[in-house]
């Protein structure tokens, strides 16, 4: 009777890890969306250094980036739904870019161009 038990309780055991393992895979899919991009000036250079800011139109938060040495910048995690991109850095014209949507895993790619501001001094 003891050897039925222990041999009972063997496959229910041998059950649960097989059932583990299997649902694993489930557990590592994501349900995010990243944005990535580049921003340069009119000229074509990479702007090192520039914020860019994502904000989620249904939940108002905001998700920030700064550009690396190649200009590029990488917005990843992010929940579906309608956002605003926007590209800023001091002595620039900040951009900004209309609403999209990212949806489930998407990965959207963008490009930015910020415009040098000419700043003029005056003299009296």
């Amino acid at each position: 009777m003891r050897k039925m038990q222990s041999l009972g309780l063997g496959l229910i055991f041998l059950a649960l890890v097989a059932l583990l393992c299997t649902a694993n895979p489930a557990w590592g899919q994501e349900v995010t969306a990243s944005i990535t991009g580049t921003v340069s000036d009119p000229t074509g250079a990479a702007i090192v250094g520039a914020t860019v800011t994502a904000k989620s139109m249904e939940r108002g938060l905001t998700y920030t980036s700064v550009t690396n040495d190649s200009g590029i910048y990488r917005i990843a995690q992010l929940p579906v739904g309608s956002y605003e991109l926007k590209a800023e850095k001091p002595g620039f014209a900040s951009a900004a870019y209309p609403s999209f949507v990212l949806t489930l895993n998407s990965r959207r790619k963008s490009r930015g161009s910020l415009r040098r501001l000419i700043r003029h001094s005056s003299s009296r």
